[in-house]
């Protein structure tokens, strides 16, 4: 599993959170 594919989740999460 690619680091990009966990990096982008967490990239995700973060900004519904800031959101």
């Amino acid at each position: 599993m690619p680091y990009k594919t966990f990096l982008s989740s967490i990239a995700f999460y973060f900004l519904k959170e800031k959101a």
